[in-house]
């Protein structure tokens, strides 16, 4: 008995000192990590693996669930004047333990950016240069009233609080050149459109739901559908996708279904009352876009 209550007394004590060297050793990572030295790492691999970005930050640090914590990561695109891909107010990657085993690594992240929140994994295969990569990524509750990429790409002003998910597989030099889906919400806000619509600058509304998919430099629009305030929507068609992002070409259709009250709503614009009722047919408008997305071109059917 005696023996037993040494044992077991010598065994709390051995796990004592296990628990306070691995305290220690966090406490002296912690406070002597590299910051810079991994900073200079990371922005040299990514311009070896783009050599058109560049990636700053003000920070990096490790985290306790064994990653690594960067503060207001930007993510550059090497033209003049630099041009702003990604911007977060914070960024943590940690990595998935069992994948550092294996032939391809998997990194998850969390990020708050935007006023929303971005979360997702990603995985690429090791020590191969431009080699294929998968991700996911999870949008929660990202305000599009705010400067943002999206934003930037479609040129027009745009508000909403975005929700969905994205994948995506291919390469880092070709990224139109990938696979992916995107399933998107985008709820209570305004769009401004390419070019008055029925005395309508922009279409405000209640929820907008996006389908898409992405093969090859075809980004195939199977699902937009619209229900505005004043009238309901929809879109589909193809955007055939450009290296230089605001020359691709688009085919689009797309249907709009005032409402009653807003034509009766018009009636100091005869005109376009007068326009309705000649496009409506079965109480839908028919409607095309095509041109780039830089320079659209919308028509009546």
């Amino acid at each position: 008995m005696a023996m037993n209550k040494k044992t077991e007394k010598s065994r709390k004590k051995w796990v004592g000192y296990v628990i306070f060297g691995i305290l220690l050793t966090l406490g002296l990572l912690y406070y002597r990590f590299p910051s810079e030295a991994i900073q200079g790492f990371l922005q040299a691999r990514v311009e070896k693996i783009n050599p058109q970005l560049a990636l700053s930050m003000e920070k990096v640090s490790p985290s306790l669930t064994f990653g690594l914590k960067f503060l207001e990561p930007e993510l550059l695109l090497k033209t003049t004047p630099q041009k702003l891909i990604f911007r977060a107010e914070r960024l943590l990657i940690r990595p998935v333990i069992l994948s550092l085993f294996r032939d391809e690594w998997t990194f998850c992240y969390n990020a708050l950016a935007y006023k929303g929140v971005f979360e997702g994994c990603t995985s690429v295969a090791k020590e191969k240069n431009d080699a294929p990569f998968q991700t996911s990524l999870v949008l929660k509750d990202v305000p599009m009233g705010e400067v943002n990429p999206l934003k930037e790409v479609i040129g027009r002003t745009l508000e909403g609080v975005l929700n969905g998910t994205v994948t995506y597989k291919g390469q880092s030099k070709s990224l139109i050149r990938g696979t992916g889906e995107v399933d998107l919400r985008l709820s209570e806000g305004r769009v401004e459109l390419v070019e008055p619509i029925m005395s309508l600058d922009g279409i405000g509304f209640h929820e907008v739901l996006i389908k898409m998919t992405l093969n090859n430099r075809k980004l195939n629009l199977t699902r937009v559908a619209l229900r505005g305030t004043n009238m309901n929507g929809t879109l589909t068609g193809v955007v055939n996708l450009n290296k230089e992002i605001s020359r691709s070409s688009l085919n689009l259709r797309g249907t709009l279904e005032p409402f009653a009250d807003f034509i009766k709503d018009l009636t100091d614009s005869p005109d376009t009352v007068r326009l309705i009722r000649q496009r409506l047919k079965r109480g839908k408008i028919t409607f095309v876009i095509r041109g780039t997305l830089a320079e659209p071109n919308f028509r009546f059917m």
